[in-house]
């Protein structure tokens, strides 16, 4: 039995007919339903009523898109597209885009298509596509200055560009190289800068190089004593650290701190960060300085509220 689109037009342009209607058992709309059928022709049709809600949600949180991209309908899928007011960075309860919900088992081909008409369409809308809002920045240091008198590490890259491939599919990735104090932070905020506010739920951080444990720093100013010890604040940050490649020491606590600060816009509030440090590190955990019979300082260690 063949289906009348022309019955279709009138019905939709009669004063009482409501675009968004939804059912009582899932809330779905004739959108939705018209999706679900896979019908390029029934979704145009609807898409031309200006009142229309092209993000309308069913009982489960799927928009039309995403229910197109669940079934991998992708006739459904390029019409609506195609479309300026469907949005293909509404996310699901999940926190997962419409592009994250086609099937891994399907065909090839309308995988391939699917990701050509949202590559297309978040051009359109100049948006920023992060993979379910998962982003890696991999920073590698491996030309160090030779002023530092460490050797340079080719083999980081290759680790940098292994862990880019093992990543790629489900993060998108962001490479920082060679870093400085300054080079790190412009890297850091050139990345965010990138991002939509609020789009990034979890965050990998991986960082190659030479390392070192800190275990001096600067003193601060005095904070007292007791006439045996004196106590300073400290102006530096203790433990496992990336050496940059003038010769910089980065902290663990000062990676994430210039994350937090400079990504506050960008990470969800309750978003995921996980950090490795692959480092050459110098053996220097557990070193003692000569004895000394002055008199013994105290450093207090500031730390961060992560």
């Amino acid at each position: 039995m063949g289906k009348d689109y022309e019955t279709m037009h009138q019905i939709i342009l009669e004063k009482g007919y409501r675009p968004n209607s939804t059912g009582k058992k899932d809330q779905r709309a004739n959108l939705h339903t018209a999706v679900n059928c896979d019908d390029p022709m029934a979704i145009s049709i609807l898409l031309k009523q200006a009142d229309i809600d092209t993000n309308l949600r069913t009982s489960g949180s799927y928009t039309p898109l995403m229910i197109a991209c669940m079934k991998s309908k992708i006739e459904a899928i390029e019409v609506l597209l195609n479309d300026p007011r469907v949005d293909p960075e509404a996310r699901s309860d999940d926190e997962d885009l419409a592009k994250d919900l086609i099937p891994r088992d399907a065909d090839q081909i309308v995988k391939t298509k699917a990701n050509m008409l949202f590559n297309k369409a978040m051009q359109k809308g100049k948006s920023v596509y992060t993979k379910k809002g998962r982003v890696a920045l991999l920073i590698c240091n491996s030309e160090y200055e030779s002023e530092t008198q460490r050797s340079s590490l080719p083999g980081a890259k290759r680790d940098q560009k292994d862990m880019e491939a093992f990543l790629e599919p489900n993060y998108t990735c962001h490479r920082i190289n060679d870093m400085t104090n300054k080079t790190l932070v412009k890297g850091i905020k050139e990345v965010f800068q990138g991002l939509d506010p609020g789009s990034v739920t979890h965050l990998q951080i991986h960082c190659v190089g030479h390392g070192v444990y800190r275990n001096s720093v600067k003193e601060g100013r005095l904070v007292g004593s007791d006439g045996t010890t004196e106590v300073f604040s400290q102006q530096d940050a203790f433990g496992d650290a990336l050496v940059g490649v003038d010769g910089s020491f980065f902290t663990t606590d000062h990676v994430l701190w210039l994350v937090l600060v400079e990504g506050k816009d960008v990470l969800r509030k309750d978003a995921k960060i996980f950090c490795i440090f692959d480092v050459c590190r110098d053996a220097t955990r557990g070193a003692s300085s000569p004895a000394t019979t002055a008199l013994l300082k105290e450093v207090k260690d500031k730390g961060f509220e992560l």
